[in-house]
């Protein structure tokens, strides 16, 4: 047997092609391109022949999109100023029903490439508390000064307050979540050691991030608590995501070596990642699919 330009030849007479990481990636690119990030595809190409660009974007996005799922609204105590009263409600009965939250979230969405420093270290979504269209992109509302803070998980909505601009290192935030959610913090609370050998206020904080730095916090009660979002990689990069990226790669690895002259392509049903064989039979693969887009 002999490989040659990714194709398998057995007995120089059979041609079995496999390219089980483009087959992820055109699922991938299907899904991205139903969510409205088609025009990142690189022209004359498709998704499959770039499977570092379009993996690395899909991930990317899905780490900082909200699915659309109903879930569990569990609120701080804060002051809503009166401006944004029926928008933040709004928003809240928008997370009870399940509907798209990307309509309040930053523009930052349309960028693939952008890396949410918040997110991979708080884990904390922002909010614009807005009823009034965009007036340049119909698929966000009007932006605001002040926004909502909230930590997400995958049943409930924790609204931690109402924050403006300048908030996005406050360690406020975690106190709060601290004091009124400590379930939240309690898996990432450090249980080795009592002391941090530094300390850094909200500024410090927010250079770190820009460099690419990840730090630990000591709260008002003397816990210490590491990033809630996964943290991030020199590049900038979410930890997650390159996790997730690397995963990737070892399925369609994996697939390689277990279907090695016998698989077709994959499939996707009812978010099972499927191989068809060249009988036309398919054979499920548990414990991976490529999710959906919201």
């Amino acid at each position: 047997m002999d490989t040659k330009r990714g194709h398998i030849i057995a007995n120089m007479t059979l041609e079995r092609k496999m390219d089980f990481l483009g087959d992820i990636c055109d699922i991938m690119g299907k899904k991205l391109t139903a969510a409205g990030y088609g025009n990142f595809i690189i022209p004359t190409t498709s998704w499959r022949t770039c499977p570092d660009r379009t993996i690395r974007i899909f991930w990317n996005i899905y780490s900082r999109s909200i699915q659309k799922k109903t879930r569990h609204v569990l609120k701080a105590p804060y002051t809503v100023p009166n401006e944004y009263i029926h928008a933040e409600k709004a928003i809240l009965e928008k997370v009870e029903r399940g509907d798209s939250l990307r309509p309040h979230m930053s523009l930052n969405m349309e960028n693939p490439f952008f890396d949410d420093d918040m997110l991979s270290d708080f884990n904390i979504h922002h909010f614009h508390l807005s009823l009034s269209p965009h007036k340049k992109n119909d698929k966000y509302l009007a932006r605001t000064k002040d926004l909502l803070f909230a930590f997400v998980s995958n049943d409930s909505f924790y609204a931690i307050g109402i924050y403006d601009h300048n908030s996005w290192s406050k360690k406020d935030i975690l106190e709060k979540m601290n004091t009124y959610f400590p379930e939240i913090l309690k898996p990432f609370k450090a249980t080795g050691f009592k002391e941090l050998n530094y300390e850094v206020d909200d500024d410090g904080r927010s250079r770190a991030r820009r460099n690419h730095f990840n730090i630990a916090t000591t709260l008002s009660d003397g816990s210490i608590v590491g990033p809630l979002g996964g943290g991030m990689t020199m590049s900038g990069l979410n930890s997650d995501v390159v996790d997730k990226i690397l995963h990737t790669r070892r399925v369609a690895q994996n697939l390689t070596r277990k279907f090695l002259g016998f698989g077709h392509n994959i499939e996707q049903e009812n978010d099972i990642l499927q191989v068809k064989l060249l009988s036309g039979k398919l054979i499920s693969i548990q414990g991976y699919n490529v999710p959906d887009l919201c």
